[in-house]
């Protein structure tokens, strides 16, 4: 009876729900796009029959003086270094394993 009066077509028409979903779908491709570039290693725990060798990986890594180091360590889990390439961040984790440190994570 609406319909009559009016004039009009109250049915929903499919091509509009269509536009909805390939406007989505292209928001979805984008994010996907976008690789992260920057990542941030972190030291989740240590061993502790082997601190030692842990503060001398974190030193090796970041540079900084060993006091620093330690307190890095000790107060796990911790970001070692932040903004990192990939590459870079491949390269601490083999420094730690290589030194029988497998308790990091790279995010």
């Amino acid at each position: 009876m609406f319909e009559q009066t009016f004039n009009v077509n109250a049915s929903i028409s499919s091509g509009s729900s269509s536009i909805g979903v390939s406007l989505n779908t292209s928001k979805v491709e984008e994010e996907l796009e976008e690789e992260q570039t920057e990542f941030d290693v972190i030291l989740t725990s240590i061993n502790p029959d082997k601190p030692l060798s842990v503060i001398k990986c974190t030193r090796q890594v970041t540079g900084r003086p060993l006091k620093e180091c330690k307190e890095l360590v000790m107060n796990t889990p911790t970001t070692i270094l932040k903004g990192v390439s990939k590459e870079k961040a491949e390269e601490v984790k083999k420094i730690y394993e290589s030194e029988g440190v497998p308790y990091i994570t790279i995010k």
